[in-house]
């Protein structure tokens, strides 16, 4: 397959930019490229595992958000969406290339969807308002090393 066009760096007005990329876990904007392009091969049964983390989300009668941590090209973000009409979805991720990715994929939600740029490892100091019913993630905590886990998992 040929190679995904890689978006503009800045993103449009009104988004939150991409943040650059730290070169200490070696993933690059480059890295994201390829993953558009051969994810479906990297993980066997993908759909089938999407299914289950969509389901895994608790129902709600009123609206509420859902925080998809390393959303990527947001195909955990729209699983999430067909299984709940009463969600909206913020897909955190710091690559411009699979924020960009995700837009386009999820534009058919409109508001529903939305994005932030932010480093997996600063999470930590990420303040949603309002506050998410839940946190998923399919592809992205596996990037943190053992002190990060903690500091993110840490209630303050």
């Amino acid at each position: 397959m040929p190679r995904k066009k890689r978006p503009p760096a800045i993103d449009p007005p009104g988004l939150a930019p991409a943040l650059p990329d730290p070169s200490h876990d070696g993933w690059s904007e480059d890295n994201s490229l390829a993953f558009l392009d051969y994810g479906r091969f990297f993980v066997p049964d993908r759909e089938e595992q999407l299914a289950i983390l969509a389901q895994s989300v608790p129902h709600a009668k009123d609206q509420f958000v859902v925080l998809d941590l390393g959303c990527g090209d947001g195909l955990l973000a729209q699983a999430v969406l067909e299984a709940h009409p009463q969600a909206t979805v913020v897909g955190l991720d710091r690559s411009a290339t699979m924020l960009h990715s995700a837009r386009e994929r999820l534009a058919r939600f409109g508001r529903r969807f939305a994005t932030q740029a932010v480093l997996l490892e600063d999470l930590h100091r990420l303040r949603q308002a309002p506050s998410p019913l839940c946190v998923v993630s399919s592809l992205a905590i596996h990037h943190l090393d053992a002190c990060q886990e903690a500091r993110w998992l840490s209630p303050t």
